[in-house]
């Protein structure tokens, strides 16, 4: 029950990780909780996709400071 419990978990929190990338996905943070969420599922490709898009979008952002 609980393995059932956390697979259907799971499978909520890629679908609602999905929604939210189509809306921004540029939102690293998303696509870095969708690569682990991939990888507890066995989605080797998809996690992989979502861990490129992280670093990717990672490596695009610059830091701005102010003094």
């Amino acid at each position: 029950e609980y393995a059932q419990a956390d697979a259907a978990q799971t499978d909520e929190a890629i679908a609602r990780l999905q929604k939210t990338l189509e809306l921004d996905a540029d939102y690293r943070l998303a696509n870095m909780f969708a690569a682990r969420a991939y990888i507890e599922k066995g989605m080797f490709p998809e996690a992989l996709d979502a861990t490129r898009r992280a670093t990717e979008r990672a490596s695009s952002v610059s830091i701005v400071r102010t003094s």
